[in-house]
């Protein structure tokens, strides 16, 4: 479980069950695929707005911002080792 502070994970193995675990874990992976998502589709939006906004607004920094934050979480979520060739 990445979300939960050691603490918090301790309660949570004293409290609930193996079935709630299982699917305490199951929200975390569910949690970071759309963390993923979000990210990668303001960064796009973000790319849009710079050319079509009329809005002063620094719309590509932005836009690096979250797909920096795209791919840092890639990093944490997927073992990308495994893909190498």
């Amino acid at each position: 479980m990445i979300f939960w502070s050691d603490s918090t994970y301790n309660l949570i193995n004293r409290v609930i069950d193996s079935s709630s675990k299982q699917f305490l874990e199951g929200f975390d992976d569910i949690v970071l695929y759309f963390t993923l998502i979000t990210n990668f589709f303001w960064g796009t939006w973000s790319i849009v707005q710079a050319k079509a906004s009329t809005i002063d607004f620094d719309y590509l920094g932005y836009a690096l911002l979250r797909y920096d934050a795209y791919f840092d979480q890639k990093k944490l979520f997927f073992d990308e080792s495994k893909f190498e060739l």
